[in-house]
């Protein structure tokens, strides 16, 4: 009757009270961030409306105003202005700028980026495939004017190691993720562009820009 882990199994759903969901959500934030317990707050809350709008439960013990949830964090809110994204780019070395520009126009994510391989670019059919994308499920990016461009000067690294990877560094091996990191963090230092989360921050522009 109940089906999150953390809430009490021996109680039905009309019985779970505020008390219950507060207990969840701290034993929750001992495990996950703050992000995540607010979204599954949120997912709580919504099931419990629904529940009670068809009269199977009387109240919703995980309402906002009876449990307190985690804020927002501040770098989900980070964008980057033209000018922002124009210095960040020019601070990138060329290897990094094309991981840069590619995360900013296709939403995919650092790991997706890094471990792009040529067998899952279709530039016929103009997209992309992410076999291992955020949320599990594989999912098709379709390749604009600007992705195209980056891929055409992907294709002139002189490739050493590759294994088939769409980029790579400056002497032609493949990216490390901690390489990648250490690389970015130091351009949005060099361009004066403050930043929490660096990755996210392109996913973020990207979405904003869709929206």
């Amino acid at each position: 009757d109940v089906w999150l882990d953390g809430l009490p199994t021996s109680k039905p759903r009309c019985r779970i009270t505020a008390a219950d969901v507060e207990r969840f959500r701290d034993e929750r934030a001992a495990k996950v961030s703050g992000t995540t317990v607010r979204k599954d707050l949120i997912a709580l809350g919504t099931f419990f409306r629904w529940a009670r709008s068809r009269g199977l439960v009387d109240a919703n013990p995980a309402d906002r105003d009876l449990v307190r949830r985690p804020k927002a964090e501040p770098h989900r809110l980070e964008r980057l202005a033209p000018d922002q994204q124009t210095a960040l780019l020019d601070a990138c070395p060329p290897w990094l700028a094309r991981i840069v520009r590619w995360c900013l126009y296709s939403g995919m994510d650092r790991s997706e980026a890094i471990g792009l391989v040529w067998a899952d670019v279709d530039e016929a059919h103009g997209r992309a495939h992410c076999p291992r994308a955020k949320t599990g499920e594989p999912r098709t990016v379709r390749l604009n004017g600007t992705l195209r461009e980056v891929l055409a000067e992907a294709k002139k690294v002189r490739t050493i190691a590759g294994e088939g990877r769409v980029f790579l560094g400056r002497t032609g091996r493949p990216v490390t993720v901690n390489g990648a990191n250490l690389a970015l963090k130091r351009a949005y230092a060099a361009a004066g562009v403050p930043c929490v989360a660096p990755w996210k921050r392109l996913r973020h522009e990207y979405a904003s820009r869709l929206a």
